[in-house]
């Protein structure tokens, strides 16, 4: 270990008086201690001396001296621009001006052309023509004598001759097929299901082929023959309107008959170009449209096979009266229909 010098001096005074003896160690020299041996021993240590850390603070948390104090003013929300309620887009209710009408024949109007197997679109506020169904796009090719739109724009038919009708193969004049649409206008497309086989309930003969359908306010089926007709419960003439109460519909068609509109109680059947060949019923106001096959003339309306008319019944059925007018509802001649014969109309409710 390492050698340090030291000086020690001990006085020995054991009996209260002067000093006896006098005890010397001191510094180095020469490597050698003086007086050896009256050394005594020391134990040293070669520890490092650590270096002095100050005491660590003790670290107690203090509250805070103040007491937090909330905002004296209560915050107010910015003010909002006010804004004007968004209008809620009106639904224009459906227009009561439309109504569509079928021909016998060919032609052209407010430059439509058109097919008797075709259905046209007139606006009667505006006085424009359009294409609503067009038979040839659906193979149809025989005349459509007879239809309904219907609310949902399935449109029900019956045709002047039999014919073949794409899924359903041979139709009978006497019959209803309904025609559900995908599209309408100048590329109809859709689909034909049976609604009503007339054979199955008594219209046989040729003279009971249907030409004119529409329906009560309960949804009973109403329909005019082009001719005589004799079915279970009833018979009677071309002037007249039958209603038909279904128990089953389709290509299976039950059912029971009763006289709705007997037209000869009520002037029509003077002439055979009275015969009714195209009805529509008001089910709001029970007014009932009609059209004949060619010139007419009842108490206080007359007209011809271009025109509509308007009967206000005050009763139906085997004892039918009513009120016509007043004067035609639709004149053919004087919105473009000159020299047609209208077999099939609908009025938009």
């Amino acid at each position: 270990g390492y050698q340090f010098g030291l000086e020690v001096q001990v006085n020995d005074d054991d009996d209260g008086g002067d000093r006896d003896t006098k005890i010397s160690w001191h510094s180095l020299d020469d490597n050698t201690w003086m007086y050896p041996s009256q050394f005594g021993s020391v134990a040293l240590s070669s520890s490092t001396v650590p270096t002095p850390v100050p005491p660590t603070a003790t670290n107690t948390p203090v509250p805070p001296t103040a007491t937090p104090v909330p905002p004296t003013a209560t915050p107010v929300p910015p003010t909002a621009t006010p804004v004007p309620p968004t209008p809620t887009p009106t639904t224009p209710p459906p227009t009561t001006n439309m109504m569509y009408v079928s021909s016998t024949t060919a032609g052209n109007v407010g430059g439509v052309a058109f097919n008797d197997e075709d259905i046209l679109a007139y606006n009667k506020t505006t006085g424009a023509w359009s294409m609503l169904w067009d038979g040839s796009d659906v193979g149809i090719t025989a005349d459509v004598i007879a239809y309904s739109v219907r609310p949902d724009n399935s449109i029900l038919m019956s045709f002047a001759s039999a014919i073949t009708v794409s899924g359903l193969g041979t139709v009978d004049d006497s019959d209803i097929v309904r025609f559900v649409p995908t599209s309408l206008g100048t590329n109809t497309a859709g689909s034909f299901e049976f609604y009503f086989d007339g054979s199955d309930v008594g219209l046989s003969n040729s003279s009971e082929d249907i030409d004119a359908i529409t329906f009560t306010a309960d949804g009973k089926l109403v329909i005019s023959t082009a001719g005589s007709y004799s079915v279970p419960g009833v018979s009677g003439a071309d002037e007249d309107l039958l209603v038909f109460t279904a128990s089953q519909l389709g290509q299976t068609t039950s059912g029971t008959w009763a006289m709705y509109f007997d037209g000869s109680d009520v002037g029509l059947s003077q002439s055979s170009s009275e015969d009714v060949n195209g009805a529509w019923l008001d089910v709001t106001t029970g007014k009932l449209y009609l059209t004949t096959v060619g010139a007419f003339s009842v108490t206080g309306v007359s007209g011809d096979g271009a025109d509509i008319f308007i009967c206000t019944p005050t009763s139906l059925g085997s004892n039918t009266a009513c009120t016509y007018g007043p004067g035609l509802y639709w004149d053919g001649s004087a919105n473009g229909f000159a020299g047609e014969i209208v077999d099939g109309f609908t009025i938009v409710p």
